[in-house]
């Protein structure tokens, strides 16, 4: 998990934000354990990470907001009209 979001931002270096679904089952530990290493390494990057187990109807989620981006105003216009 940690990988995907590694990835995400090896590629994509001017990017700020990461929102995914993550490839594992609905573990909010495992969840916990990749914000607390974003928390640590990448300070400035804000990141939401989903989860699903759809076999057991389970969904395990979390966040992480940069200082940067808890100063900066949000606003969900853009992101709700994408598909």
């Amino acid at each position: 998990m940690v990988d995907t979001i590694n990835d995400h931002f090896t590629a994509n270096p001017e990017s700020k934000t990461l929102v995914v679904r993550v490839p594992i089952s609905a573990n909010s530990k495992a969840i916990s354990e990749a914000i607390k290493t974003i928390q640590n390494k990448n300070k400035d990057k804000t990141i939401y990470l989903f989860a699903a187990d759809e076999a057991e109807n389970k969904v395990a989620h979390g966040c992480h907001v940069s200082e940067v981006s808890n100063e900066v105003p949000f606003h969900s216009f853009p992101f709700l009209s994408k598909p």
